[in-house]
This record gives structure tokens, C-alpha cells and sequence, in this order.
């Protein structure tokens, strides 16, 4: 029927016609890998996909509209003052040793191209989340193998269907599935290499039974035995190392089958989850569950498997009416189901599925969630004889009285049919891992219980491996010939000194990453400031006594804001329309009158809904140009119940910096390498923050902040929007042209040093951005520099935070704090970086919570020739260069700044639907007034 699922016999029907995922969404499926033709044993080189250097025509595009751009709107709209036709950009490329037809290769870091580790620093022992791999009995060779399934989804039923297809008919064979599209095999399948195995299996997964078409075919032959050799100069630049790695990897996640098909543990990407016997609650119907995080490295002095605690956030198994209770504060369920519930309900449900069991008695089953449709006793559908009825009407008919017959009922299964299911017969299961962004409130929750000091989180790991039991001789691990090493490994660390912190009259040294500083060292200009209010809840009283207070901490800081003048300098604006434009309109009208009268910068007390801060911003930046800082009421409020003036002196930070001040600035140590103030560098960071899985029509943002003084404190930015999940930057060239003109303009000169900061790029994309940002580096500088004039020496560090290596100290003269950290400065450049790649790991800051995370620098071009001690003490130097905070922080402040400009940017797109198919457009559309990118350039801070 069409309709309430009622049989084991739909039930069948539904999976067998059932094109989409009913369970978590599927990711998108790689393409299938091509084969080259060798005939009998062969070694396959994948070749990623590198997008490429923009065309002939598409530059040439670029540099005529920018000729026509009038020269007097600001660094984003002027004219470059060289024009390089396409052709002499091409032909230049020779002469700086890179052919645009080429691959750039990664150069090492050291002068004499040998990497090396620093010496500078207090010696240190620090023991880190690292097993060790043993390899002495591994197999010679893996035989990789491509696994296609018909129809391809659910992709939780696939290694179910891989299962029973090797039981059939390779009973004897070990194998390891990487749960997609490849498994590994100790032994050959067949000895025709050639041959390829097609079976119709049937994969059995809980209340869930499908047809499966199964077709594997060899891929290649992975050469294992150069994990015992890689260390060689001959595989310096050779993809097997990681070849044998990627099989590794897979390898080691077999030994989470036994958990995973008893099920005791749920597998989410690298981690293994385990629910807790306690449920931990996150609130907003979530729970944490605890995983075990692994991952095969190259090290320097061997091969490791990082190992750590993982934290997720999963749904809450309840039924659905408790949920719909949740969402009152009176605990109650609602006499009207109105859309306000239905968009909770919706947003909480997406992505997972539901369990419905109209009979206690009987097994539960399970359909994936596609919406909410009419009530039961409107929503009707045909059933097996061709009668038309009410979702209400067939269970009363099958003697099921609803108690919520009002309710919505649940469009489940496939989207080919209309199956309903009344809201009160169904559950949410328990074990569900979604991809879905966390609310603030659960992210909050599951941060304050993951906070926990080095000796806590070690003792989690080390239970976490004593579930999963990587030693025992009958797993599918040993039959690899891989053994692991039950004690985390020990290397060796140093602690850098800080550099001295220069303000006005003083200079002071930081104390564990903290410091203290009086007047700054250049005071912004005077100014006339405003207060604009949003908050109903925030009194004339406290805004008279923040008045005060900023006026006082300003006196002392140095700065030279104007008195206040009473209520003339006051307004209040409701931000409680719930259409945005009319909020956006009230707040430019506003600004405007600020703007009218004179006042330089407004400070906007804001609430923490109706996206009011993007509101703000939007109408201050992109519609008036006038400066704006932002406090939330609740501040306001917390500020009148203490001593204020430590959040007084935090938002005087920015406001300094926004309003063309300088804090401080390093005292510049002796570099033996690299000069910055005699020869002129540019400190460039780079990011692009993504939407969430679940976000498929929001953009990418990319973010990108330069320097254009001699000490790397002020900044200036530059966003674009590009398509969901793209990681490179597209308009780099452009953007970088803009700022190097602008770094002239202010210092009458162009840096002879550029140092770009890389944020977000994965290993497996190091060749792909170099392909793409580095020509885009060089392209920008013959645009700008011309052909004739030298090239700034481009010095090119990804910086990584998203990993999972820790250190914990083995004396207490080494740790900080109440949490046995690591002390801020600790840098590690020795046995667990890569054997080739010039790396070290640098845990700039004290962390204030929780186990520090130290910040993993990866340099992949180094034409400057920076010693690794002076490129280590440089990358120090900006972490304390950040302007929100008297404390180093955990990457340089730079690449801070480049995520806070692609934040900015997605505030810009919020209060209306983008066309995705026209985000240059949109971009334009979004346009940052030219008095705030030129008068202002640190607006963003």
C-alpha cells in the first residue's frame, strides 16, 4: 500500500525499490579509480584531481576589468600600477624556475636542502599519544581491490553485503573493507589478475534485509614492504609510502569488527564510539559518546599509530513525543502542533532515522526521515485495494486509537512513495552518528566534559585500547603480519623562550603565555563614539555606567576617546520584526544618523537571537561604512555584578586596533636568517571555512588578512564566496594583487619577504595547493612587481590544528598548571614529523581549559632559507601578535585573523537565499564600503 508500513512483505518491497539512504546521508562516493594496462602484476600511481591554473582567457578577463576600475575607491577597486599582459606572465614564470605547465614541487626547508631540527630552547622529555607499529613479520604485499555494490546505497548495509559475498565464495580469505569502495586482501583472490567476481548476495542489517549485486575486480598490488624502507632518499618523492599507509589504515580498522558486529561500538569516520553506561547528556536531546580516534603516520625515527579520545555528540533515543516535549520549557506537549514545533522537530530529525513499532510485542523497524506532512486525520493514501483513507481511519481500522490525531504524521522510506507514520507510534533509535552541526548549548555541554587534564585524558585513551584489543593473534590484523606497540612512545621537546611585549613606557615579558600591559604603544586617534542599544532588557542606568567605565579605561589605556555627552549620544532600535530587511532598515537608519553627526565609532548592545549581529554588521560595513563594536547584553549585565574592567580592557583591545592604533609589538629578536624590518615582509593567513554536511546551499568563505606595517601587528583583509567544500582559493591571485598594492601604498615599498599562513589543508592536498595558491602567489607578484624587478622570496606553511596529537609531560619542572600541561613555547621537530617534509609542532599558548592542543606547521616552500630555530622563533613571535588578548594564542595571529575575515563574510550572506550558481555576484553584491576597507582596514577584528 501506500501508506503505514504493516508488513514484513512492504517492508521487503520498500528496500528492494529504494533508491535513497534511509539511514545517516551517504557521503558522495568517490570515483572509481582507473586501472592502468600493464598486464600481470602492477602498481597503480592515483592520480588526484588538481584543479588548474586559471586559463589564458579567464586572466586576461581579470586584468582588463581591473585597468577599468577608477583609482580612487580603495585597494579592492584600484588599478594596478603594472599591468602584465598574459603572455609575459607565462614566459616570466621560467625565469623564477616553475613553468605554469608544470607541477611546483614542495622545496626543503633547510638552506643546504638536508631538514633539520632547531637547537634553541630548554631540552625537554615529553611523551606523546603515539603507538608504535611493528613490522618486522609484515606481509610483503596487500592486493587492493575495487568493490562496486547495485544499488549502492544504504551505505550501512555494505559491509554486510561484502560480508556475506567473501563467506560465499572466499571463505578462507582475510580481508579489510574500508566500508566504500576498496578492501584488502592478504592473499590473491585469483590467480588470473585479470578476473573479475560478480555474486548477488543478500545483506541481512537489523529489521532490514536488501539484494545486493556485488562486483570486485583487482586494483593493484600495494608493495607493503617499503613501510620498512621508507625512510630512504629514493622515496623522498614516491607515492608508495603513502600507498602502504592508506592500506595500513584500513588494515588497523578491522579491529573494530568484532565491536562493531556485536553492537557494542559505533564506527564514525577514524573513530570507534562507545556509548557510556551513564548516559552523559548534552542537552537539546543529545548525549556524548566516547570514541577511540587512530591514525597511521610516517614518523622520522618509525612508523606510529596515533591514537586519542574522541567526543561526539549523538541523538538521544527517545520517543518522538518526548522530544516535542522538550521543546517547551513547561515540559508539556502542545494542544496545537504549530509550525514553530514543526521546525524544531524537522531540524532535529534530518539526517536520521525513525523506529516505529505499532506492537510491543513485535520487532521494531526502522525508516529514514524525509519531512512532516498533514495531520493523521487529514493526511489520506490508497492502500492494497484501492481505498482512500485517513492515516487515522486505517489504524482505528486495524484497532489503533491515536491519542494525537492532530499531529503531523512522518513521511518516511523512500521519497518514490508517500509511506506515513503517526508521530506517537515512533522513536528515535539509539547509536545514530550524524554529521549534523552540534546547537551551541550541546557543543558547550560536550566541551566543559571533555576538558579534562593530561593524566585524565591519557587514562581514557589507554581504557579505549583495552576494549579494542589491537593484540590479539586470531584479529585480521596479525594476519597482516602488523603488530602494535602497547605504550605511548617518548620524544624529545624544547621550550623557546617568549619574546619581550613593547607598549608605550614598558616592556614586559609574558608569564606562561600572559601578560600585563599599561598604555599602548600608539593610541588610535580622537574620536566621537555613540551607544546604540537593541536589548529591551538592558536600562538606561547600565548603559550610563558602561559609558563611564569605557571612558575611564580608555583614559588609562592611552586612548583619546571623546567625553561623553549624555543622552545625545544614545539611541535605542527594536529589533524584534521577524522580517530582516525591516531590522536591517531600522539599524542603517541609525548608523546613518551616527554617521551624520560626526561619530567615528558606535558601540551596539546586541541580543543573542534574531541574528542581530549580522544585522549590525551588514548595515555598518556594507550599507553606511562606519566602525562598529559589538557587546551582548548579557555582558552588559555580567559587567554590573563585578569588577568590569577586565571586559572593559578586552573590548579596548579591538577597539584600539579597529580605530588604526597599535597595541604593542614584539621586540625584535636576532634572526640569523631573516631580517623583517630592514628588508620588508608581508605576513600573510589564509582560510576557508565550509558549511556543515547537512548546509548543501550555503557557500564556502574564503578569508584572507595581509600585513602592511614592518612588525606584522596591523592587517588588512579581503573575502570571496565559492562553492560548498572547495578548499582552494580561487581568487587568490586577485586578492593578493589588492593587498600587495595596498602594503605600497602605506609603506612606499614592496615586502621582499612574503610568509603566507595556511590554514585548513589537509596532507593529501599539500600538491593541489601548491598547484594552485602558489602560482596564484607568483602570478600577483608580476602584476605588481613587473618583470624586471625581483620577486619577493615566498616562504609557504600550512598550519594544521585538526589533529590529534598530544603531549604529555613526564616531569613536573615541564608542566603549567592544574591540568599537568605542556608549557606554552614547547616545540617538537624531532622523531614523529615526517621523514622528509620540513615539520614541527609548536603549542604556542597556556591552554586555560582542558588538554593543550598543540599547532602542527607544515612548510612546504622556503625560498628565504629560514633557519628552522629563527622560523620557529618568527612563528612564535605572531602568536603574540593578536589583538583581542594579552596572551600568546594557539596559531599566529595572521592566520586568526583570515578566520575571523571568512566569519565576517558569512555574516554577510545571512537574511536572504543565495544563488549558488552566481557567487561572484553575490559577492559583489556584498561589496565592504570603501571608507571602511581603506580608512579602517582592521574593521573586522
Amino acid at each position: 500500500m501506500s501508506g503505514p508500513a504493516n508488513s514484513n512483505k512492504n517492508l521487503k518491497r520498500d528496500a528492494e525499490r529504494e533508491q535513497q539512504p534511509w539511514g545517516p546521508a551517504l557521503q558522495q562516493q568517490p570515483k572509481q579509480e582507473q586501472r592502468p594496462e600493464s598486464g600481470g602484476q602492477w602498481e597503480e600511481v592515483k592520480k588526484k584531481k588538481v584543479k588548474k591554473y586559471p586559463s589564458k582567457k579567464e586572466r586576461e578577463e581579470a586584468e582588463r576589468k581591473c585597468s577599468q576600475l577608477p583609482p580612487s575607491e580603495g585597494p579592492s577597486q584600484q588599478q594596478p600600477p603594472v599591468q602584465i599582459k598574459t603572455e609575459e606572465i607565462e614566459k616570466n614564470f621560467e625565469s623564477m624556475g616553475v613553468s605554469p605547465k608544470k607541477k611546483i614541487k614542495m622545496i626543503e626547508a633547510s638552506p643546504d636542502g638536508r631538514v633539520y631540527e632547531g637547537k634553541r630552547g630548554t631540552p625537554c622529555r615529553l611523551e606523546v599519544n603515539y603507538l608504535e607499529i611493528l613490522i618486522n613479520n609484515l606481509k610483503p604485499n596487500a592486493f587492493h581491490y575495487d568493490v562496486t555494490f547495485t544499488p549502492d546505497v544504504p551505505k550501512k548495509m555494505l559491509p554486510k553485503a561484502l560480508e556475506a559475498f567473501m563467506k560465499n565464495n572466499f571463505p578462507k580469505i582475510s580481508y579489510s573493507f574500508d566500508g566504500r569502495k576498496s578492501f584488502y586482501t592478504v592473499n590473491v583472490m585469483s590467480k588470473d589478475l585479470e578476473e573479475t567476481f560478480e555474486h548477488d548476495v543478500i545483506a541481512i542489517l537489523g529489521d532490514r534485509q536488501k539484494d545486493f549485486k556485488v562486483n570486485v575486480k583487482l586494483a593493484t598490488i600495494i608493495d607493503m614492504s617499503v613501510l620498512k624502507h621508507y625512510r630512504k632518499a629514493e622515496y623522498q618523492n614516491n607515492d608508495k609510502p603513502m600507498q602502504a599507509v592508506q592500506c595500513l589504515d584500513v588494515i588497523l580498522r578491522t579491529a573494530f569488527n568484532p565491536l562493531i558486529s556485536s553492537n557494542r561500538a559505533i564506527q564514525a569516520g577514524r573513530a570507534l564510539y562507545f556509548a557510556q553506561e551513564r548516559s552523559i547528556p548534552l542537552g537539546d536531546s543529545m548525549e556524548l559518546w566516547l570514541g577511540l580516534f587512530q591514525s597511521a603516520v610516517l614518523g622520522r625515527d618509525a612508523l606510529y599509530l596515533n591514537v586519542d579520545v574522541a567526543h561526539k555528540a549523538f541523538p538521544s533515543p527517545m520517543s518522538l513525543l518526548d522530544l516535542v516535549r522538550s521543546f517547551d520549557r513547561s515540559g508539556n506537549l502542545p494542544a496545537r502542533f504549530d509550525d514553530r514545533y514543526g521546525r524544531q522537530l524537522t531540524e532535529h530529525l534530518k539526517m536520521l532515522s525513525v523506529s516505529y513499532r505499532p506492537d510491543k510485542n513485535q520487532p521494531a523497524k526502522t525508516f529514514g526521515f524525509n519531512g512532516l506532512k498533514e495531520s493523521a486525520n487529514n493526511a489520506t493514501f490508497v492502500d492494497e485495494k484501492g481505498v482512500k483513507m485517513t492515516v487515522q481511519g486505517y489504524f482505528q481500522k486495524k484497532g489503533i486509537r491515536l491519542q494525537f490525531p492532530d499531529y503531523p504524521v512522518l513521511w518516511v522510506g523512500s521519497r518514490a512513495r508517500n509511506v506515513y507514520l503517526p508521530m506517537e507510534l515512533c522513536e528515535i533509535p539509539a547509536g545514530q552518528a550524524t554529521n549534523k552541526k552540534c546547537t551551541p548549548k550541546a557543543v558547550a555541554a560536550m566541551i566543559k566534559y571533555s576538558a579534562t587534564s593530561t593524566d585524565e585524558r591519557k587514562r581514557k585513551i589507554l581504557d579505549l585500547l583495552k576494549k579494542i584489543n589491537y593484540q590479539n593473534p586470531q584479529g585480521e590484523i596479525s594476519g597482516f603480519g602488523v603488530e602494535i606497540g602497547k605504550n605511548f612512545i617518548q620524544t624529545d621537546g624544547r621550550i623557546i623562550e617568549a619574546p619581550q611585549i613593547k607598549y608605550l613606557n614598558q616592556t614586559v615579558r609574558p608569564d606562561k603565555g600572559v601578560w600585563r600591559g599599561e598604555k599602548f604603544l600608539e593610541s588610535a586617534k580622537p574620536v566621537k563614539w555613540a551607544v546604540i542599544n537593541c536589548d529591551e532588557r538592558t536600562s538606561i542606568q547600565e548603559v550610563v555606567t558602561f559609558k563611564k567605565n569605557i571612558l575611564s579605561e580608555s583614559r588609562r589605556m592611552g586612548m583619546n576617546l571623546a567625553e561623553s555627552r549624555g543622552d545625545s549620544d544614545y539611541i535605542k532600535i527594536k529589533m524584534a520584526s521577524r522580517r530582516f530587511d525591516d531590522d536591517l532598515n531600522s539599524m542603517v537608519k541609525g548608523l546613518e544618523w551616527c554617521k551624520v553627526n560626526g561619530y567615528g565609532i558606535v558601540f551596539v548592545i546586541i541580543v543573542d537571537f534574531n541574528d542581530c549581529y549580522a544585522k549590525v554588521k551588514q548595515a555598518a560595513e556594507l550599507k553606511v561604512g562606519i566602525l562598529t563594536q559589538c557587546l551582548k547584553a548579557n555582558t552588559i549585565f555580567r559587567m554590573g555584578k563585578g569588577n568590569p574592567m577586565m571586559t572593559i580592557n578586552n573590548i579596548l583591545l579591538k577597539v584600539n586596533a579597529k580605530l588604526n592604533g597599535k597595541n604593542h609589538e614584539v621586540i625584535e629578536r636576532s634572526y640569523n636568517s631573516f631580517n623583517q624590518v630592514n628588508n620588508g615582509v608581508m605576513f600573510i593567513g589564509a582560510d576557508v571555512t565550509h558549511p556543515s554536511p547537512d548546509q548543501s546551499d550555503i557557500p564556502s568563505v574564503v578569508g584572507v588578512a595581509a600585513s602592511y606595517d614592518d612588525v606584522g601587528f596591523r592587517y588588512q583583509c579581503a573575502w570571496r564566496l565559492q562553492q560548498p567544500k572547495e578548499e582552494m582559493i580561487v581568487d587568490l591571485e586577485n586578492i593578493l594583487v589588492e593587498q600587495l598594492h595596498f602594503y605600497k601604498k602605506q609603506n612606499k615599498k614592496l615586502p621582499t619577504k612574503i610568509m603566507y599562513y595556511r590554514d585548513g589543508v589537509s596532507e593529501g592536498q599539500f600538491t593541489e595547493v601548491l598547484e594552485i595558491e602558489m602560482k596564484a602567489i607568483r602570478a600577483a607578484m608580476l602584476r605588481i612587481y613587473g618583470p624586471q624587478q625581483p620577486q619577493a622570496k615566498v616562504t609557504f606553511i600550512v598550519v594544521q590544528k585538526r589533529h590529534h596529537t598530544r603531549f604529555f609531560p613526564t616531569q613536573r619542572k615541564f608542566s603549567d598548571g592544574r591540568n599537568n600541561n605542556i608549557p606554552a613555547g614547547t616545540v617538537v621537530d624531532k622523531s614523529i614529523v615526517h621523514p622528509f617534509q620540513y615539520q614541527f609542532f609548536l603549542a604556542s599558548h597556556a591552554a586555560i581549559q582542558g588538554v593543550t592542543k598543540p599547532t602542527k606547521y607544515c612548510i612546504l616552500v622556503n625560498e628565504s632559507k629560514i633557519l628552522p630555530d629563527d622560523l620557529q622563533a618568527i612563528t612564535y613571535d605572531l602568536c603574540h601578535l593578536f589583538t583581542r588578548c594579552n596572551r600568546s594564542v594557539s596559531y599566529p595571529a595572521p592566520t586568526y585573523y583570515a578566520h575571523l575575515v571568512a566569519a565576517r563574510g558569512k555574516q554577510y550572506t545571512i537574511g536572504r537565499k543565495l544563488d549558488m550558481s552566481l557567487l561572484k555576484q553575490e559577492y559583489q553584491k556584498r561589496t565592504v564600503q570603501p571608507f571602511i576597507t581603506v580608512e579602517c582596514p582592521m574593521y573586522f577584528v
